[in-house]
């Protein structure tokens, strides 16, 4: 029995030494967590936001800042010509040239337009204009520019007469406006008068609504009509398409036209429409709501690292002393003297 004590307390030695491990592996696992949950209280700390302002930054306005404008007001332009240089031309009873095309009739310029006599045509020579404007206009004259020198036309070639038409629709039928001779022809009853200086050609035209280029040659006529007593006075009526017919000196020579143009007024120019709401209306809402503050979490945005568990058994076996002999004393008992000698006795 003796003997075996010394190995019975081995094994409680290792079975001890066991739970102690583990006892230690449990204590540093808590203190890890602790350590952890101590540096996500920090962090959480640092990166909470300010909180939200007490006001939104930006209030709604009381009331609009800028008031709808007032109901329009229908205007009537005063131009130069009703015609912009985009419209629609179309020629009946002629044979365009291909140099001098219809567009140059209202190019800005004296730069001509031919028409040669030809082409399939019951009411003489002449245009229809359909403005890109599209709004309705009044023409109250009627001025045209004279063609530069040509060699197509030796003699005059200039309008002499003229005959101006309007329709509201493209389906309805034309209405007479004015007619009558161009004052640059002094009516004696022949056509002989001495005709208009030249134009140079290509030049810039620069008139206005109430009177045509003074460096240039033009002639001009007033459209007048009857107002219903008997008194001609300039026409105020509203058209949307024009048919200008021209006659010249003699029907064998082409028709030249440095420039072609209706003094008049656009109809229909308004003022700015008024908003269907003002012009700033009250936001619905603050345009800047308060920031939200990020809460701060109940864990630390980086998750502790994991342990590593405890082994089932030590990760290492405490040393085993060497047993003590049996000739070893305890350190406080006296040693065992040697018997005495027989010969001491």
């Amino acid at each position: 029995m003796p003997n075996d004590a010394p190995c019975k307390n081995c094994k409680t030695m290792l079975r001890s030494g066991c739970k102690r491990k583990r006892i230690v592996s449990s204590s540093m696992y808590s203190i890890h967590s602790l350590f952890f949950a101590a540096i996500a209280i920090i962090l959480s700390r640092q990166i909470t936001a300010q909180p939200p302002t007490a006001k939104p930054t930006a209030k709604p306005t009381s009331k609009p800042t800028s008031p709808p404008t007032p109901k329009p007001t229908a205007v009537s332009l005063p131009v130069s010509n009703i015609f912009p240089p985009t419209s629609t031309i179309t020629t009946f009873g002629c044979i365009n040239s291909v140099v001098n095309p219809p567009p140059l009739l209202l190019d800005g310029t004296t730069t001509h337009h031919s028409c040669a006599p030809g082409g399939p045509s019951s009411t003489g020579r002449g245009v229809v204009i359909v403005p890109s404007h599209g709004l309705p206009s009044i023409a109250e004259k009627i001025r045209v520019y004279a063609s530069p020198t040509s060699a197509s036309c030796p003699s005059p070639c200039d309008p002499v007469t003229y005959r101006v038409e309007g329709r509201r629709t493209p389906s309805s039928s034309w209405t007479l406006i004015s007619e009558g001779d161009f004052p640059w022809i002094v009516n004696t009853g022949t056509n002989n008068a001495p005709p208009p200086a030249r134009n140079p050609d290509d030049t810039a035209i620069a008139s206005t609504y109430g009177a045509g280029d003074p460096n240039l040659s033009f002639t001009e006529a007033t459209l007048r009509i009857d107002d219903g007593n008997g008194n001609a006075v300039t026409n105020d009526a509203a058209y949307a398409d024009y048919r200008v017919t021209f006659t010249s000196r003699s029907d064998n020579n082409p028709i030249l036209i440095g420039e072609v143009e209706l003094v008049g007024r656009i109809e229909g120019i308004a003022t700015p429409f008024p908003t269907k709401a003002p012009t700033k209306s009250p936001t619905a809402a603050p345009s800047s709501s308060p920031s939200a503050s990020i809460a701060p979490t109940s864990l630390p945005s980086s998750p502790p690292t994991t342990s590593i568990a405890p082994t089932s058994s030590p990760s290492w076996s405490p040393s085993v002393s060497t047993e003590p002999t049996t000739s070893a004393a305890p350190s406080g008992s006296p040693s065992k003297s040697s018997e005495p000698s027989s010969s001491s006795a």
